[in-house]
């Protein structure tokens, strides 16, 4: 893969995902307030909590898969055993 190829990948990547990137940091804001709601009776505030963990797992899938582009050889995250068989190829 050419260096121009990899630079216009990591170019992409950063201008598609780095607001959504942003929007995470700042869901971040809302897990202290959901946990205190939560505490007071009032659970409404409780699927608030699944943006930053549901966010956190894109960004880590979005890395995984730039870094799989750049290295379609190596395996940084192997799938545990109980998703996957190897006896089911």
């Amino acid at each position: 893969m050419s260096p121009l190829f990899r630079l216009l990948i990591i170019i992409e990547t950063v201008v598609c995902f780095g607001p959504l990137t942003i929007l995470l940091a700042m869901s971040l804001i809302l897990v202290p307030v959901a946990f205190s709601e939560a505490f007071n009776g009032s659970f409404w505030l409780l699927p608030v909590l699944a943006l930053p963990v549901f966010g956190f797992l894109g960004l880590f899938a979005i890395i995984s898969l730039v870094l799989h582009i750049f290295e379609p050889t190596k395996v940084f995250k192997k799938c545990p055993s109980y998703f996957y068989s190897p006896q089911w190829e």
